[in-house]
């Protein structure tokens, strides 16, 4: 059966692939359970989930034949390697521990693999919202990065991912709001911000190699992650299952944004993640994100 549509990358009209985010051999290739927020859950006022099998891992048909072979051969192996030393870290390790990732190869590449799975995580808008990351991917040699977004990643030993979208948060400590995007697959976790940036100290930005390291760059890199767990479905949400219960014992006042922050918080969303979907989610946060209907 030919599906036919719109590459969520390139934007031609042609049949999309079947693409393994992350790559397959990047230990997605077992049969999962998925689960996803169900539409009618804007209706009712709270969280409803469905839940999807999945044979073959986790796939999405978001780009053209064109785009996922050459993608896919100049990065994808370069960010299986990477994905390997950190799994061979990961398993002893303990959360909040930070691992030292010695020989990391093609550093420029890693970031566009990365990049390339945000673009099948966060629908067929993204790239419309945010144009240079056509150039950025499409051309191996392009370096061209904006000042204003971070890449960051982390390692995380939980088993179960999960991806957000774009969405908008606000941050109570430092009092301003962000718009991000979380995918998160064992054993590698990545947020991108695309305007602002969460108080949040335990992720390690990569977004400097795209200055610092050409395409076919020589040298290698030692890169330190730390392990954040992974726990709820809620996005950047780094606490261990202890702290969720601890937190779920105690009764905080209720956290407000103003309704002009909410506003502003909304259309920075669309604005990043595509005008056509204006059902992104936002979060208010003190330390870690909390939903905010």
């Amino acid at each position: 059966m030919s599906h036919e549509g719109y590459c969520w990358l390139c934007g031609q009209w042609r049949t999309l692939t079947k693409e393994h985010i992350p790559p397959k051999s990047a230990f997605n290739d077992s049969p999962i359970l998925w689960h996803s927020v169900d539409e009618n859950s804007r209706m009712i006022g709270h969280l409803v989930w469905s839940k999807e099998d999945r044979e073959s891992g986790l796939t999405v048909r978001s780009l053209c034949g064109m785009c996922n072979s050459k993608c896919g051969s100049k990065y994808g192996s370069h960010f299986v390697d990477f994905i390997r030393k950190v799994a061979e870290q990961v398993e002893n390790a303990r959360d909040e521990e930070r691992l030292i990732i010695s020989g990391v190869r093609w550093p420029l590449s890693i970031v566009k693999a990365v990049m390339q799975s945000f673009i099948s995580a966060n629908g067929p808008d993204f790239v419309k919202a945010n144009p240079w990351v056509i150039k950025f991917v499409r051309n191996s040699r392009n370096q061209q990065w904006p000042h204003d977004v971070g890449l960051y990643l982390f390692a995380t030993n939980s088993k179960g991912g999960r991806k957000s979208g774009v969405m908008a948060s606000y941050d109570f400590i430092r009092r301003r709001h962000a718009v991000s995007s979380e995918f998160v697959f064992w054993p590698l976790g990545a947020a991108l911000f695309l305007k602002g940036m969460l108080s949040e100290s335990r992720l390690t930005p990569i977004h400097h190699w795209v200055a610092e390291c050409p395409y076919d760059y020589q040298g290698a890199l030692d890169v330190c992650l730390w392990m954040n767990p992974a726990v709820k479905a809620t996005p950047l949400d780094f606490r261990t299952e202890e702290q969720i219960n601890k937190d779920a014992s105690q009764q905080d006042e209720p956290l407000e944004a103003t309704p002009e922050t909410m506003e502003q918080m909304q259309k920075d969303a669309m604005r990043y993640g595509g005008e056509m979907d204006n059902k992104r989610m936002m979060f208010v946060t003190k330390t870690v994100p909390r939903i905010k209907h």
